[in-house]
């Protein structure tokens, strides 16, 4: 913390990443590594340490892992010769201004932290399953833990959204507890739209061997005050008039995107519709004097899926093309970006595994495997952010 306020030298520059995610954190370690020396990268997160939120649905119900979720970003910028060149700052943001934001440090509130190119990669709130997540590690660890108790007291589960991460708690809720009623209610006539009809076809196929009932083109009434949770039976009713059984229901719907600093600072820069960042093709904010400032990942509007490898390369375009205008503000080199096909990967119970891929030729095709593990290979993650398993405790 002390370093952020210490007196610069060589008129030392700040590029700030607000959100270290998937994108946001790849963006930091990109520039990190290709920076002129009197610029430093700030990352900025809430949160202590990494989550890693494609494993949360497992380890929200199966023990012994859940450790692996949070990665530490003690490491984030640790190149091989163990040098630093760049801060992690878990910190929460109150304002954002043109050349400034304002955050709030555990010890002192009200800081202004200049910039000179901010890249905005805070994402979606994470969906209702997965809001008893905390800043801090053990917070979010016991939070799983009891997690991972809670649901075993249920016997009919309801699932409302047959995205990916309702598909993967349906799969693996049923897989891991056989004995229980799952249902999986969408509003839509097919699985995952955006993707090849044979994703829905396998989607389906799957659910059906393991015994999920799936309910396709309906819409769940969902009460003012919410879902009961204390374990009793209770009628959920659908928009066609319907009634479904259950003493539990996992909200799995939609995506709510963390844009309101944006549009406190510029309502213009957020649309109205979607709330996501409107962006150039450069992934700058929309708005002339705004060329220093980006936004990536889910919360900026570039037309692409709202995945983590879609973030990944949303991430790179945008430190390209900071780093184009550092050599040249006046006549810079800037890359735009093209949304690829959509690529996924999603396990439907413990080890089967069906995902879009793009071959050789640019064509999407889909892959249907039994490679899957219980952890869901969240080890192979911690290299990236420059951890080991054994830099953090049970």
């Amino acid at each position: 913390m002390n370093a952020l306020f210490e007196e610069k030298k060589n008129e030392e520059r700040n590029i700030v990443v607000l959100g270290g995610s998937y994108s946001g954190a790849h963006a930091a370690q990109y520039l990190s590594q290709r920076i002129p020396s009197n610029y430093r990268i700030i990352l900025i997160d809430k949160n202590s340490h990494f989550h890693h939120l494609y494993v949360l649905p497992r380890f929200h119900l199966i023990g012994g892992h859940e450790h692996k979720a949070f990665i530490p970003y003690s490491g984030i910028f640790k190149e091989s010769n163990g040098q630093y060149n760049g801060i992690f700052l878990q910190s929460l943001v109150k304002k954002i201004n043109s050349n400034w934001i304002e955050i709030d440090t555990e010890d002192t509130k009200g800081i202004q932290l200049p910039f000179d190119y901010l890249i905005y990669a805070l994402g979606a709130q994470v969906p209702t399953p997965m809001n008893g997540l905390t800043t801090s590690y053990r917070g979010s660890l016991d939070w799983l833990r009891a997690s991972q108790k809670q649901i075993q007291q249920y016997s009919k589960i309801l699932i409302v959204g047959g995205g990916a991460l309702g598909i993967q708690f349906a799969g693996d809720i049923k897989e891991l507890m056989p004995e229980k009623k799952v249902t999986l209610v969408h509003s839509r006539d097919k699985l995952l739209p955006l993707y090849l009809p044979e994703m829905h076809d396998g989607v389906m196929n799957r659910m059906n061997h393991l015994g999920v009932e799936v309910i396709l083109g309906q819409r769940i009434k969902i009460p003012y005050n919410g879902f009961p949770s204390d374990g009793n039976h209770f009628e959920v009713e659908t928009v066609g008039g319907d009634f479904i059984s259950c003493d539990c229901v996992l909200l799995c719907t939609g995506q709510r995107f963390n844009t309101s600093l944006i549009e406190d600072f510029n309502p213009l820069l957020v649309n109205g519709d979607s709330r996501e960042i409107n962006v150039k093709e450069t992934l700058q904010m929309n708005s002339e004097d705004l060329e220093h400032m980006f936004a990536i990942g889910d919360s900026a509007r570039t037309g692409a899926t709202k995945t983590g490898n879609a973030g990944w390369y949303q991430a790179e375009i945008a430190s390209k093309n900071i780093l184009s205008l550092i050599q040249s503000r006046k006549n810079p080199v800037l890359e735009n970006y093209k949304p690829g096909t959509p690529q996924i990967k999603i396990t439907i119970g413990l080890s089967f595994r069906i995902s879009q891929l793009v071959g050789i030729d640019g064509q999407p095709y889909i892959k249907e495997d039994n490679e899957g593990t219980e952890d869901l290979h969240a080890s192979q993650m911690w290299p990236l952010y420059g951890a080991e398993e054994r830099d953090t405790i049970n």
